[in-house]
């Protein structure tokens, strides 16, 4: 072991030992508290805020990048896992959506605190033990086979993005009336009534965008660059209106990431600009939350909105994101009392997701025990709530569930880790499936099921891995090896 391994391993020694202080602590003060939900809630929303702000100081010091597809991952994870005790501990305005006055037991809402804040921490503490470093010396092979990667890319996007197009011309001539004339609502009735054609051509449309992104970052030519981002500003307008805020922050860490690690870095008159334009975009988020059930929706709706929020922006989009803590006071209240864990059955039944329902079953197997479906049916809701993957553990192992949230924490550090700004163009194949994933998986990962993570795993990922083979023994067979084209789309 070298030196520079040795320092490494007492970092990763010494900031383990913190976060195991922190969990031990929160037991030990959950063990002492009594039956005064309130004011345990306060308790542990300033201790939750202290301990993030710390394992984010943690994170900066031990992986070096703050903003890092390992980072952003952790950032979004906090956010909707216990977003809203950073509010409660800032006193943050966070409207209606507060927890605390949207009707969720007390009780719950501390016990899902205590479940949720440890579950963080033991991710974050898998972070650390998955981390490992990559080599960043790079030889001639890896150069010539990263150029030829690149061009094969290019090649998929073209073809994704005339493929996705008109899907999804098909797709917005459906939803977007609807959205006008019904608000949300309209939205989960016209999905509904889907046909299973139908089904199929939203799951193709949802390929633009990253067909966008693909092209982007592989294309030398400044014209087909501002393009594909016009385009994709254009998309996420459009998503947004629809109601699709999460769908629409996937889609910018996204962009952000496959600039920052494939493109021009971003200088510090730069990142003045993304605050700026960051803090008009959650602005626009909080519009869009107000906004996504009521009907007649116009734009110039979401415009004058928009001048009326600028001042709540970051407590009610702390309250948006956080609230999705919900799902695991509800999924703890409603089996306290009959304990009826699925040991894991939640996670094997959703690998049938894959499979296309043409009518074999009258219910999916995937929705048999969707704990989505099963909160929404125990609520009384006719609109879907969400889930987390935080409140699946639970959902499956009780208490237990927490050992899973290491090894997820562990698992993820071990892909997202490796990559650095200084090899991320040498590995563009690895970094393009990383920032596709974030394109497509970051939000059923944090708001959903594993259900939902394993359907759009199967009908995006997949199937551009599978488009990337194809096109690559094509280019193989053509003898196409030299180096990219400066003109090249």
């Amino acid at each position: 072991m070298n030196k520079g391994n040795v320092v490494i391993d007492k970092y990763k020694l010494s900031f383990s030992l913190i976060i195991i202080f922190f969990i031990i602590f929160n037991f030990i003060v959950f063990s002492i508290c009594g039956s005064e939900y309130e004011t345990n809630i306060n308790i542990f929303s300033i201790i939750s805020t202290f301990e993030i702000v710390i394992s984010f100081i943690i994170f900066k010091k031990f992986f070096h990048v703050f903003f890092s597809p390992l980072g952003f991952f952790y950032i979004v994870t906090v956010l909707y896992s216990v977003g809203q005790t950073i509010g409660w501990t800032l006193h943050l305005n966070m409207g209606e959506i507060d927890l605390l006055k949207y009707g969720v037991n007390y009780k719950y809402i501390y016990l899902g605190l205590i479940y949720s804040l440890n579950g963080i921490l033991l991710l974050f503490l898998g972070f650390l033990f998955g981390h490992k470093n990559k080599n960043n010396n790079i030889n001639e092979f890896q150069t010539k086979k990263n150029v030829m990667d690149i061009n094969v890319l290019n090649l998929l996007s073209k073809f994704l993005f005339v493929i996705s197009l008109p899907f999804l011309i098909y797709y917005w001539s459906r939803i977007l009336p609807s959205i006008y004339i019904g608000g949300y609502t309209g939205y989960y009735d016209t999905m509904n009534n889907f046909s299973k054609i139908e089904v199929l051509i939203s799951l193709v449309a949802d390929l633009f965008p990253v067909s966008l992104i693909l092209l982007n970052i592989t294309s030398n030519n400044k014209k087909i660059k501002f393009i594909t981002i016009f385009l994709l500003f254009i998309y996420v307008g459009i998503t947004l209106y629809i109601g699709g805020r999460s769908a629409a922050v996937e889609l910018m860490i996204a962009l952000f990431i496959s600039i920052q690690y494939l493109g021009k870095r971003i200088n510090k008159r730069g990142w003045i600009l993304l605050i700026i334009v960051g803090y008009l975009f959650l602005s626009v988020l909080n519009v869009v939350a107000d906004n996504r059930n009521g009907n007649n929706r116009s734009i110039i709706d979401t415009i004058s909105g928009f001048s009326l929020k600028m001042t709540d922006t970051l407590g009610e989009f702390i309250g948006e994101m956080g609230w999705q803590m919900s799902s695991t006071s509800w999924t703890m209240e409603f089996l306290e009392n009959n304990n009826k864990f699925k040991y894991g059955g939640s996670y094997i039944i959703s690998l049938t997701s894959v499979i296309p329902n043409f009518g074999q079953w009258d219910v999916h197997p995937a929705n048999k025990i969707n704990p989505s479906n099963w909160m929404q049916e125990k609520l009384g809701r006719t609109t879907g709530l969400g889930y987390s993957f935080i409140a699946e553990t639970y959902y499956n192992f009780s208490w237990f569930g927490l050992c899973l949230i290491f090894l997820i924490g562990f698992l993820t550090s071990k892909w997202l880790s490796p990559i650095n700004p200084n090899n991320a163009k040498y590995n563009f194949k690895y970094m393009s499936i990383i920032v596709i994933s974030f394109a497509t998986l970051l939000k059923p990962f944090v708001r959903s099921t594993f259900g939902a993570v394993i359907h759009k795993l199967f009908f995006s990922l997949i199937i551009i891995v599978i488009g990337f083979i194809l096109i690559k023994k094509l280019y193989n067979k053509g003898g196409k090896y030299e180096s990219r084209n400066s003109n090249m789309g």
